[in-house]
C-alpha cells in the first residue's frame, strides 16, 4: 500500500511540474505573439505591451530625411516603472502586403536597450536612440506594398 502512495504522490508532482512547465512556456508564447495593426499605431504614443515592469509604447512620425518625400517610423517608448536599471533585448517582425522585414530571426534587426531605474527612452527624429525607432515606410522603396502590421518576436530581459 505505501508503494502506491508513492507513487501516486510522484504521479501527482510529476503532473504539476508538466503543468507548471507547460504555464511558462504558453506565456512566454503569448508574450511573444504582442502586436499592432498598422491603423491602431497613431501619432499619439499607444501602449503596446508591459514586461517585468517596463511599459512599451509605439507611436509613428513623418521624418523629413532630406529626400523630397518624409519617411515613416514607429517610434518607441520604453518606461522603466522598478527601481533597477533594466536591459531588454528585442525583434521586431513588420509585415507588408507583399513580404516581411525582420522576419526569420534576422540578426540585423535585434536591438538592445538598457533603461536606468525609474526612466523613460524614447525615439524620436533626431535619431540620438537609434535602437528606438523603426522604419515603417521608405517612398522610394515600393516593392514591400504598404505596411500592414508589426510584432514582437523577442523581448528578454538580461
Amino acid at each position: 500500500m505505501k508503494l502506491i502512495k508513492i507513487t501516486m504522490n510522484q504521479t501527482n508532482n510529476f503532473g504539476r511540474i508538466v503543468l507548471l512547465l507547460c504555464a511558462l512556456f504558453l506565456g512566454n508564447m503569448t508574450f511573444a505573439q504582442d502586436s499592432m495593426r498598422a491603423d491602431e499605431i497613431g501619432n499619439n504614443w499607444t501602449p503596446f505591451t508591459t514586461i517585468e515592469g517596463v511599459n512599451v509604447s509605439l507611436k509613428k512620425e513623418k521624418v523629413d530625411v532630406g529626400a523630397p518625400d518624409a519617411f515613416t517610423y514607429g517610434m518607441l517608448r520604453f518606461e522603466n516603472t522598478t527601481s533597477n536599471d533594466i536591459t531588454i533585448e528585442f525583434l521586431f517582425e513588420l509585415q507588408y502586403e507583399n513580404g516581411c522585414v525582420g522576419c526569420g530571426n534576422v540578426e540585423e534587426y535585434r536591438k538592445v536597450v538598457t533603461i536606468p531605474a525609474g526612466a523613460t527612452l524614447e525615439g524620436d527624429a533626431s535619431f540620438a536612440l537609434p535602437e528606438l525607432t523603426l522604419l515603417i515606410n521608405n517612398p522610394y522603396t515600393t516593392d514591400l506594398g504598404a505596411f500592414q502590421s508589426l510584432k514582437t518576436v523577442q523581448f528578454n530581459i538580461k
